[in-house]
């Protein structure tokens, strides 16, 4: 993995498409064989599941064109018999660090929150940038994106927000924009640049569905040598799951194509970094391994009872914390009895 703050659009580039460096082969056999292990994998499970009555339409969704709006068919849950088990990057994550919530979150619906509706309107600006680019206010110009888009959810919220703090979130994304548009601008149509790029990719006869959506993918699929990029834009704090969700991008695209990409990159629009990692064999395995490993544990709760929660530090943070579980269970420590602990200790090194 190796971190940049390219500071021109130039210097951007070079550091995604890396001129001068030699393209990896391409191993054809490799996404065929990968593909028979995730077919292994799942062939115990399939009887228990049962048939896919009404499967969605397996397709790679959308043709990669600014404006076009990717349909996706598929659900994000798979807690009906009738639909496919989804896997993407966001559910991988989810439920090997918590299967409990993973499994009562299919009840859940996800409620907006400012950080996610500032992402949405960056990643509004970020690709209006590097297509049609961006003139006026950043803010205003996404927030028609939105309209246009029909993003009801967005919004909704924007328009329920007080005054002040709709300032405050539309100032937030104004500065992150400054940055991000300094930087990027219309790409060179010779990268063969795409955004929104998104898989969909069946296996089990469409019982379970590999799927994403990507950012920005540059290049196009060669024959015999690696030579596509994909960058995916983040706001806020960089994450070691940041580094999985961008290797399962990597994995999708050499099981569609059949030709792995060369590079995987996530941008931080808040810092202005940019980290990049070469796509070798060794990360494909290891992101298919992570993924077998997701879809079994998926498997498993369609068909078996919700799991017991397992003490997670995470879990103070979640919003499904069940209320017959105490958070001394879940975290091992009660806020309470922390606090106590520290005064006791405080006074006894009083002099």
């Amino acid at each position: 993995m190796a971190t940049s703050r390219p500071i021109s659009y130039e210097l951007l580039m070079d550091a995604l498409r890396r001129p001068g460096v030699p393209r990896p082969e391409v191993d054809r056999s490799l996404a065929a064989s990968m593909r028979v292990e995730v077919e292994d994998a799942l062939r115990p499970w399939l009887e228990r599941l049962g048939k896919l009555e009404r499967p969605g339409k397996l397709e790679r969704l959308g043709n990669g064109d600014e404006g076009s709006r990717p349909r996706d068919p598929l659900p994000t849950r798979g807690s009906h018999p009738d639909r496919p088990i989804r896997l993407t990057k966001a559910r991988i994550t989810q439920v090997l660090a918590c299967a409990f919530h993973a499994r009562v979150s299919d009840e859940s619906e996800q409620s907006l929150t400012p950080a996610m509706v500032r992402g949405v309107l960056v990643d509004r600006i970020f690709r209006l940038g590097v297509t049609a680019g961006v003139d006026g206010d950043p803010v205003q110009r996404a927030t028609e994106a939105l309209v246009a888009e029909n993003e009801t959810g967005a919004l909704v919220y924007l328009d329920g927000l007080h005054p002040v703090a709709r300032s405050r979130l539309e100032d937030s994304v104004r500065a992150v924009a400054e940055g991000l548009l300094s930087v990027w601008r219309p790409l060179d149509w010779r990268h063969f640049p795409r955004t929104q790029v998104a898989w969909s990719l069946p296996f089990g006869a469409g019982r379970v569905v590999f799927g994403g959506k990507v950012d920005l993918f540059l290049g196009r699929p060669h024959g015999e040598r690696a030579s596509t990029c994909l960058v995916d834009l983040k706001t806020g704090n960089a994450s070691p799951d940041h580094v999985e969700d961008m290797r399962f991008y990597a994995l999708l695209e050499t099981l569609r194509s059949g030709s792995p990409p060369f590079q995987v990159a996530s941008y931080y629009g808040d810092s202005g970094e940019l980290d990049a990692e070469q796509v070798d064999e060794g990360l494909l395995r290891a992101a298919l391994d992570r993924a077998i490993e997701a879809m079994v544990t998926l498997c498993r709760l369609e068909i078996e009872e919700v799991p017991e929660p397992v003490p997670n530090p995470e879990c103070r943070w979640c919003r499904l914390q069940p209320s017959s579980v105490t958070r001394r269970q879940l975290t091992g420590r009660d806020p309470a009895e922390r606090r106590l602990q520290q005064v006791v200790a405080m006074r006894e090194e009083a002099p």
